[in-house]
């Protein structure tokens, strides 16, 4: 099941959580590098801010196998 995030979502926190992620599941990538992801993620999404940040970064670790 795809969770929501949670109400009061704004672009800049969904960014920083997304950003978050991206490092705690790569410790070795560099906050430039996630941050580029995580804009690359929210643009994939649509700017849409009820989809969870977590999520997105996890879906789209997924994909680099």
């Amino acid at each position: 099941m795809i969770e929501t995030a949670p109400d009061g979502m704004t672009e800049e926190l969904w960014l920083k959580r997304c950003a978050a992620r991206f490092r705690s599941r790569m410790p070795d990538m560099s906050v430039e590098e996630s941050n580029g992801c995580a804009e690359a993620c929210f643009e994939n999404i649509s700017h849409d801010l009820m989809e969870h940040p977590e999520y997105s970064a996890d879906e789209d670790l997924s994909c680099w196998g």
